[in-house]
């Protein structure tokens, strides 16, 4: 196709080409592309955009091979410079750039080709200048002579980009085989359709608005398509459009010329697979994981929350390196990678730094330290367990070790996330030192804290199931000393450590769903216990308290439904507690779901009133049964006058709504006298009674 396209140039008629480059070197390797070709032509040789004007104003060339990078010019300005002095001459760009993106740019500003230095191969040169010839000659018009015709055929045969000419309609009347070997369509598949049958539905239909009115103004269009096969896969490709009129004017053919850009798009791609991840594994790589952690240390300081960065060592892999060779050592480290990743969260960022160190970045954990270090440590935890199990490699088990280092951040607003990674290293390289444990937080302490944490809340959740649990009651009194009720509170009888403190316990629970458990687990014991004495004629109220957590659940009402229809327990026996943070979020589902349980028969007491966000509206509104003195207001009576007037004005707000009342914490003779002379005010504390275990107080009752 290039001879036939070059065949009217030879010795006596050669080829004119302009040839525009600075560099010596590069000027040399043109010579010697076409020196070497078929290509009979003469080269003239300027080194500036200045230089390229003056010659251009003396005489003709056929074509004009054009570096961007020139002394007086650069870029695409040295572009629009010689378009406007060319003399219609295709030119085609000539520069040391492989970007798809920049060649894009010079095409769509006029360029006829655009070729790679150092790039041509065997016939890159003379064919890129056969098809900026056969270009101009095409967008002149294909059908003015019977000779152009011809040669267009040919072209088209031979051509390797897709071809497709189609009637004033739109309607395909001829493609080339280009087309049928880049689309998959034959000839007889496409002939009577129209060119959306190639449409892959990424382009909207405003798209093809705006380049056919583009055709239809100005007789051309080019630009970038994702189009689709007959296999169904989809390709980009980079087509010019023209339309073919007749000598009256009117248009009688379409012509759609276009490259496959799929090997661009992959070479692309690949750079960046290049770039971004480790080749081996296929997880980031150091560089992108430092971006990352950018990233997420950014977030964390806007946003207010706690993030986590792990590094993870594996101690002996070295060994299985150097005893199996560097296959079973690859073998081994993409296991690992894959192992680690199933066991993590989807939001979590896995990266391998370098040979036998990973890296994991744990975007939010929490909003306080506190909370996030047992999180951080459980994800370790979780990892330690799974990659101590054996990987087979080659049939052959192999067991490695492994230590991680872990850092909290943010910790100061000046850091960086070079910081939070050497921060993670300098736990690591502690643990290499000799520690007893493979996992170590940056700071000593904090990953004590969290260490202790983490198992406490381990220890917990088997308590529950293991029956560690322990109820506890504490009476309540009236003023003639008659026990009126009970509150039920539970306690922990850990196998090791005997009883352990509510205030140690509860606090985590709350943080968790373990709370729940706790919650169900004290209902389901004091339904029981409801029961054993409603048999003997000996019940009283039990009060328990119900946590936020578990009282903005779903199953709430449905577990105590069931559990008073499993024991038969009078619901009116049962008051639950509730704390006034329970209303801040959503006070109208809270109320449905109390006004749905109080139509049950159960009631419920206000704790802690006063310690938080008090409100008579709620009050009213919430139909509450007592009101629970918090004890930080007894504690000084009767001698703080400001606690004095304040429970006074407690006292004053029930008798006004009609509410029970139940002081906390009474512990003195002093305290006690206080609430006896203002009426029918029950009493708890240890003045009272002590909480002991409900078998006690079962015994003492039966």
């Amino acid at each position: 196709m290039i001879k036939t396209v070059l065949h009217k140039y030879s010795a006596a008629q050669p080829l004119r080409v302009l040839l525009v480059e600075d560099e010596p070197g590069d000027a040399h390797l043109v010579h010697c592309a076409l020196r070497s070709s078929y290509v009979h032509c003469t080269m003239e040789s300027v080194s500036t955009v200045a230089e390229f004007k003056k010659i251009l104003d003396k005489q003709n060339f056929d074509v004009i091979l054009l570096d961007l990078s020139l002394p007086d010019s650069a870029g695409l300005n040295t572009l629009t410079s010689a378009l406007e002095t060319a003399h219609n001459a295709p030119i085609i760009v000539l520069t040391g750039q492989a970007e798809m993106d920049f060649a894009l740019s010079a095409l769509e500003a006029g360029a006829s080709d655009f070729l790679v230095k150092g790039d041509f191969g065997h016939d890159g040169l003379p064919r890129a200048i056969c098809y900026a010839l056969l270009r101009k000659e095409l967008e002149a018009g294909l059908l003015e002579t019977s000779k152009k015709l011809t040669l267009a055929a040919h072209v088209v045969e031979a051509a390797n980009e897709s071809i497709l000419i189609t009637n004033a309609a739109g309607v395909i009347e001829s493609v080339n085989p280009a087309f049928c070997r880049i689309t998959g369509y034959s000839v007889k598949d496409v002939i009577g359709q129209t060119p959306k049958i190639l449409r892959s539905g990424l382009q909207s239909h405003e798209f093809y608005q705006k380049l056919w009115l583009t055709l239809s103004n100005t007789g051309t269009w080019q630009g970038e398509i994702w189009n689709q096969r007959k296999d169904g896969t989809l390709y980009p490709q980079w087509i010019s459009i023209c339309s073919i009129k007749n000598q009256s004017g009117n248009i009688q053919h379409y012509v759609s010329i276009a490259s496959d850009l799929t090997a661009i798009r992959q070479a692309e791609q690949d750079v960046t697979r290049l770039a971004r991840f480790d080749l081996l594994t296929g997880l980031l790589n150091r560089d992108s994981f430092h971006a990352e952690l950018s990233l997420a240390l950014a977030a964390t300081q806007q946003d207010g929350y706690i993030a986590g960065v792990i590094i993870l060592n594996l101690k002996r892999f070295r060994d299985i390196n150097e005893a199996r060779g560097m296959q079973a050592g690859d073998s081994l480290l993409r296991a690992v990678s894959n192992r680690t990743k199933e066991n993590l969260h989807k939001s979590d960022i896995l990266a391998r730094l370098g040979a036998d160190e990973f890296a994991i970045i744990l975007p939010n954990l929490g909003t306080c330290q506190i909370e996030a270090g047992p999180k951080a440590l459980a994800v370790a935890e979780r990892l330690l367990a799974i990659l101590t199990q054996p990987f087979i490699i080659d049939n052959e088990a192999h067991t490695i070790e492994a230590s991680f280092g872990i850092n909290l951040f943010p910790q100061h607003p000046e850091q960086s996330a070079a910081d939070v990674l050497g921060n993670a290293q300098t736990a690591l390289n502690r643990i290499k030192r000799g520690t007893d444990h493979p996992i170590a937080f940056f700071e000593h302490s904090m990953g004590e804290t969290a260490r202790s944490r983490y198992t406490l809340e381990r220890d917990l959740r088997r308590g529950i199931s293991d029956n560690q649990l322990r109820l506890y009651l504490q009476p309540q009194f009236n003023a003639n000393s008659v026990i009126v009720g009970f509150e039920a509170l539970v306690r922990w009888e850990h196998p090791e450590k005997g009883l352990v403190s509510p205030g140690e316990f509860i606090p985590l629970a709350e943080q968790s769903d373990l709370i729940v458990l706790l919650d169900t687990w004290m209902l389901k014991h004091a339904c029981r216990l409801l029961s054993e004495l409603t048999q003997q004629n000996r019940a009283v109220p039990i009060a328990l308290n119900i946590s936020p957590r578990h009282f903005a659940r779903a199953d709430l009402i449905s577990g105590i439904k069931q559990c008073l229809l499993e024991t038969g327990v009078d619901p009116a026996l049962l008051i639950l507690e509730v704390t006034e943070g329970l209303f801040l979020r959503d006070v109208d589902t809270a109320a449905a779901k109390m006004r749905e349980l109080i139509d049950l028969g159960l009631r419920f007491s206000l704790d802690d009133f006063g310690t938080g966000y008090s409100a008579l509206a709620y009050l009213k509104r919430l139909s509450f049964y007592e009101l629970k003195i918090d004890q930080s207001f007894v504690r000084d009576l009767p001698h703080d006058q400001d606690d004095v007037a304040l429970v006074e004005t407690i006292l004053a707000v029930a008798r006004s709504l009609k509410l029970h009342v139940v002081a906390e914490g009474v512990e003195t003779a002093e305290q006690a006298a206080f609430f006896d002379a203002r009426g029918a005010i029950v009493q708890q504390g240890y003045f009272h009674g002590r909480p002991e275990p409900a078998q006690n107080w079962l015994a003492r009752l039966l």
